[in-house]
């Protein structure tokens, strides 16, 4: 809300109206009342406006100018106009960082309203080509998020992407942003998909990963990747890769959910293979 009471109000309202959890409060859709209030910021828009409130709406950060212009499709002057009339109607705000003039959606609810409005097929359009606009700008881990809200399940370019930004999280100790990536190959990997084995290879395996964020709100996650992975690893001869899972699968059933008759169960499967192996 941003500090407006009457937006305040009408948010605290729906979520009590839809019984939310206020401990981490969440709204199915925003009340008509406050999406009547944030479209009216937008109404009027011509085909060109509503390009750019879309685009915005999808990136959902400051885009710098030169980016807008490359996304948009149109010339930093056939743009002048446009960013000018969503300026003074209060739907886009216009920024500097260091130097450069970034733009974005002025309220994070227009920008809520904005997205609502757009069709399934044209987000998953604009994701995809935001995605690969920064990917060839070198932003792997933003690029990859974009990738995945334009994907379909077993995307082979947006797996491909999601398991190189991951990779590159893993080598830079960036473990949540690691596990909000792994979060999003989860929806696109079926549990009996060999490609879990690539997300095997990415993941970093120290001891300290499981250590720290054992009691990582993620932890499902983490558990839904560790047993697909167990699941194709089984009856194979690899039997240190076999323990290394379920070492680190029992550690978030144990510290994570509290799952402790499955984790004692991964945990002695595991003494059982270094055992076998050993002989």
């Amino acid at each position: 809300a941003r500090g407006n009471p009457l937006y305040v109000i009408s948010l605290v309202r729906a979520l009590l109206e839809e019984h939310a959890e206020l401990s981490a409060p969440a709204l199915r859709r925003l009340p008509e009342g406050l999406t009547e209030r944030m479209a009216a910021r937008t109404r009027g828009a011509d085909a060109a406006m509503r390009a750019v409130l879309d685009l915005l709406a999808v990136v959902d950060s400051p885009l710098p100018l030169a980016d807008l212009v490359v996304l948009a499709g149109l010339s930093a002057e056939r743009l002048d106009p446009v960013l000018a009339t969503l300026i003074t109607g209060r739907a886009v705000a216009e920024s500097q960082r260091a130097g450069e003039l970034v733009y974005e959606i002025q309220h994070p609810l227009i920008r809520d309203v904005i997205y609502q409005e757009i069709s399934g097929a044209r987000k998953r359009v604009l994701h995809r080509q935001v995605a690969r606009a920064l990917l060839e700008r070198g932003r792997l881990g933003e690029a990859a998020l974009h990738f995945a809200r334009s994907a379909e399940p077993g995307d082979e370019e947006a797996v491909r992407v999601l398991l190189d930004a991951m990779r590159q999280a893993e080598q830079r100790e960036a473990f949540r942003e690691s596990l909000n990536l792994l979060a999003e190959l989860i929806e696109l990997l079926p549990a009996t998909d060999r490609r879990w084995l690539d997300v095997l290879e990415a993941m970093y395996w120290q001891a300290e990963w499981v250590v720290d964020h054992r009691a990582e709100a993620r932890a499902e996650t983490a558990i839904r990747a560790l047993r697909a992975i167990d699941g194709l690893l089984a009856g194979s001869p690899e039997v240190a890769r076999q323990a290394t899972v379920k070492f680190r699968l029992a550690n978030f059933l144990a510290w994570g959910t509290g799952e402790l008759a499955e984790a004692e169960q991964r945990s002695e499967e595991r003494r059982v293979g270094k055992e076998c192996r050993s002989r």
